[in-house]
Formats: structure tokens, C-alpha cells, sequence
């Protein structure tokens, strides 16, 4: 029996959860200007991130996996006969997902300012895959790369680093 308090909680996590998914898929001009106000759009200052198309496709295929893991977990949860245990489950799966979310935002952030190079995080589980677009492959950066993110989580994770040109 799902009491009313269950019943909300899983509601507005739902909306809270779309609402976020729509806000990370909106298109970042939408967020410069009000609406209908083009002239203000042209003249805010723009910054220029060069970004390789393979850390870009890492980034998509990152997303896609992750949109598809929610919708999964999100229809585990709206399930009427599903298990509280199963919607427990789906609830802390999304959790994990959000965190580990933010958190390879925040690495990818603290890569490009120290190393100025264009960088991709991806977090699974204990393992942290970093792919940076350099052509050289350079073991001080590898290291310095390593030690930036082992210092960002409480726990020992295993770390890989990946050069691409």
C-alpha cells in the first residue's frame, strides 16, 4: 500500500528530475536573453571553447546512456507493481546517477582550468575513465591528471587517462 507522503515524494522527484533533464538539454542561447529580445542575445560576449568532435561524441554518447538508464528507473518508480523495494532501489540508482553527473561536470571544469585543454570525465562506479585532447601522450600530465581527481573523492577510485589528437 503506498501511503500519500510516498506517493508525493515520488511525484515531485519526477518533476524535479524532468525539469532537470529539460534544463541540461535546453540549448545555452535560450539561457543568455529573455525571449524576443535579439538585439541584448547579439551583443552579450560569447565564449569560444574549441572542443573536439571525439570528446564531443563521448559527451552524447554519455548523455544518451544516462537518458536511457532514467527512463528506465523512472518507470521502475511510476510501476504500480513494482516493489517498494525495487522503487527504493530506482530511487537511489537516481541518485547516483545525478551525483556522479555533477561530479564529472566539476572534474571536466577543474581539468580544462588547470591543464587548458578540453577534457572528458566519465564515472562508473569506482572506475573514472578521463579522455584529454592532447597529441602527445605525456606521463607528468597523466599523473598530474590522476592526482587532481583522487583528490576530489573520499575513497580510493581507479583512474585511467586517455590521450587523443
Amino acid at each position: 500500500m503506498v501511503n500519500k507522503q510516498n506517493l508525493w515524494f515520488v511525484t515531485l522527484f519526477s518533476l524535479i528530475l524532468v525539469l532537470s533533464v529539460f534544463y541540461i538539454t535546453m540549448p545555452g542561447e535560450e539561457l543568455l536573453a529573455p525571449a524576443g529580445n535579439t538585439e541584448e542575445r547579439e551583443t552579450l560576449p560569447t565564449v569560444q571553447v574549441k572542443e573536439s568532435e571525439k570528446i564531443t561524441a563521448l559527451r552524447v554518447e554519455r548523455n544518451d546512456e544516462r537518458t536511457a538508464a532514467i527512463t528506465k528507473l523512472q518507470a521502475t518508480i511510476n510501476d504500480n507493481e513494482a516493489s517498494a523495494e525495487d522503487k527504493d532501489n530506482a530511487i537511489a540508482r537516481l541518485r547516483r546517477l545525478n551525483e556522479a553527473k555533477a561530479k564529472e561536470e566539476q572534474l571536466e571544469k577543474i581539468l580544462e582550468e588547470e591543464h587548458n585543454e578540453p577534457a572528458f570525465v566519465h564515472i562508473s562506479g569506482r572506475d573514472v575513465r578521463v579522455v584529454i585532447e592532447i597529441p602527445k601522450h605525456d606521463v607528468k600530465l597523466a599523473n598530474s591528471v590522476m592526482r587532481l581527481v583522487q583528490k576530489e573523492f573520499e575513497n580510493r577510485v581507479n583512474v585511467s587517462v586517455r590521450f587523443e589528437a
